[in-house]
């Protein structure tokens, strides 16, 4: 069988990182596999050898992000479908999805699945927001990482009976997990510097703990700037707040995108995750395949993943920096045979719900 995977680029998003696995998997079990790309950002690297997956891409692939609509993409794509025949063709990210859905009108071979990563309560351009539903009306399947968003989605028309959940998949190999149980010394937050990921009330949440307790542990956060409005917003009000307490901009470091995350994860002490939504986070999953405590909002799937009363982390409300700060007084404070009982039945957790190969056989 011969799959085509259509996703924007290979950068440092949770769905570009779930759809290289995708490929990477069906690629290991035998499957001819392609990947379609038209943004030039390889932070996630695939030698077009390494496990037979072999990188093609679009008119007008470039370094710079082109914002509007583009036929040539869409051509170049229509054209790629039509000479290789692929008979399974998998998108994600709304963008690539239409592009993926219009260059596929008119040809009979292959089912088209498209797959949603983010949440219904996202902001999205209302235009694309409604051709990424036409999108999903016209594909054989839509699938989501996160049983919350396939409930979202049902309640729009024509969509019910195509919706599938599938969680992330890991090679679980590729991660050692760290059983160490120790003091909080150092927080670890990863993520795009952008308005979902809640940096401000972190931030409220951190000066309450000072305040309460007279110490703060280091906290470091890996990711990239997003430069949208809402997000541009959030981050000049963290710079302030930095500015305006001496005690946390020392024990505060911005790390940028990082190549080696799951290093990270060995050297921390706790993933604090605080998003205001989010669809099935690769990070949370890591940090359970790791053997990290996390501290989580308690939005979408994550309940799922971590249980409601302390069984594989610590939930708290995004929208209060109280609750955020007494869940990491929680964790502080917490015995170390408890907080070692919590990261091993998340592991096992993980292990069972998470791995690669069980998301490969649900596609």
């Amino acid at each position: 069988m011969k799959i085509l995977v259509v996703i924007d680029s290979l950068g440092s998003g949770g769905a570009q990182r779930q759809k290289i696995n995708l490929a990477i998997g069906f690629s290991k079990k035998g499957y001819d596999v392609d990947i379609f790309t038209y943004y030039k950002n390889e932070f996630f690297k695939i030698e077009d050898d390494f496990n037979k997956v072999k990188l093609l891409y679009g008119n007008r692939y470039s370094f710079e992000l082109n914002k509007g609509f583009s036929l040539g993409i869409l051509f170049s794509l229509r054209k790629i479908i039509l000479n290789n025949g692929y008979d399974l063709i998998i998108s994600s990210l709304h963008t690539p999805s239409i592009y993926a859905c219009f260059s596929k009108i008119g040809i009979k071979k292959g089912r088209l699945f498209i797959c949603e990563e983010s949440s219904s309560y996202a902001p999205v351009n209302k235009i694309k927001k409604f051709f990424f539903y036409i999108s999903c009306i016209l594909s054989d399947k839509v699938i989501a990482n996160s049983y919350n968003e396939i409930d979202l989605m049902s309640r729009l028309p024509f969509l019910k009976n195509k919706l599938t959940p599938i969680w992330n998949g890991y090679f679980i190999n590729d991660f050692n997990k760290n059983f160490n149980v120790k003091k909080l010394k150092k927080i670890l937050i990863v993520g795009r510097v952008a308005y979902p990921k809640n940096g401000v009330n972190i931030l409220l949440a951190l000066v309450l703990f000072y305040k309460r307790n007279g110490w703060l542990p280091k906290i470091y956060w890996a990711g990239r700037m997003d430069n949208d409005k809402k997000s541009k917003i959030m981050q000049a009000k963290m710079h302030s707040i930095l500015n305006s307490h001496k005690f946390i901009r020392d024990n505060w470091e911005w790390l940028g995108e990082v190549k080696d995350i799951k290093n990270q994860y060995e050297n921390s002490d706790l993933l604090l995750h605080a998003s205001l939504y989010e669809g099935l986070p690769n990070v949370i999953c890591e940090a359970m395949l790791s053997g990290l405590l996390v501290i989580a909002s308690n939005v979408c799937d994550h309940p799922l993943l971590l249980g409601e009363n302390y069984e594989r982390g610590i939930l708290c409300n995004p929208n209060k920096p109280e609750s955020i700060c007494s869940s990491l007084e929680k964790a502080n404070s917490m015995e170390m045979d408890l907080k070692l009982k919590i990261i091993q039945d998340a592991h096992s957790f993980a292990l069972q719900n998470l791995n690669n190969d069980l998301m490969i056989e649900r596609f």
